[in-house]
């Protein structure tokens, strides 16, 4: 992936292309590891931003996102944001770019399951952590006692989330886990962290959370 240029707040609003704006390590990785596992670097700028100031600035809100947040998607008039709704936006927009093998046709529905799971339950989990707004031992309880052994046995051994090989329904889950991971909710010699570590190993992990 070809290294994306810091910008200005000058120039934040002009995009030429359909352009996704994104902050390192941010929900912004979901639909920049699609883009980048879908070859589309072409057709999609990314614009990484190096700044956190930029974000708050008055052309930013009025012509990039409402609230001053990231992720964004922005193509010529047309505004979109919230990760999984820019995610589910260019898999539909490109969709003859999707191989069958990333998102064979018996896994599609389950895509929406995992991406609405990571969006709201799993992130909530993280907000908990984060904040430390919840009693801790609960939310640790609760993440170990349901959510961990139900995604545990939805991995194939030695494979991936419903699948012997990588598709997008890890993409979809995967910024959340990798920040699930961070707060030692998810132990390395686990089946999740061994999950975990195998999409890790996918090309396009590294050019996202580089």
């Amino acid at each position: 992936m070809a290294a994306a240029a810091s910008i200005s707040s000058d120039d934040i609003t002009i995009v030429i292309k359909p352009t996704l704006f994104h902050y390192t390590n941010w929900c912004s990785t979901r639909p920049l590891q699609l883009i980048i596992e879908l070859g589309l670097e072409d057709e999609i700028d990314v614009r990484w931003l190096k700044d956190k100031k930029i974000l708050t600035t008055k052309a930013y809100m009025s012509e990039v996102h409402a609230f001053g947040k990231v992720p964004a998607f922005k193509d010529g008039d047309f505004r979109l944001m919230e990760s999984g709704a820019i995610f589910l936006h260019i898999l539909d927009k490109y969709s003859a770019r999707v191989p069958s093998e990333l998102l064979p046709a018996n896994l599609k529905p389950l895509l929406y399951q995992y991406l609405f799971l990571a969006c709201t339950s799993l992130y909530d989990f993280i907000l908990c952590a984060f904040w430390n707004e919840t009693d801790t031992t609960t939310v640790t309880k609760i993440w170990k006692d349901d959510f961990m052994p139900y995604l545990e046995s939805r991995i194939v051994d030695g494979g991936f989330l419903e699948s012997p090989t990588f598709t997008i329904l890890d993409i979809a889950m995967t910024y959340e886990l990798v920040q699930l991971e961070a707060f030692k909710l998810i132990e390395e010699g686990s089946k999740l962290g061994q999950y975990l570590q195998r999409v890790k190993q996918r090309a396009s992990f590294a050019s996202t959370f580089a």
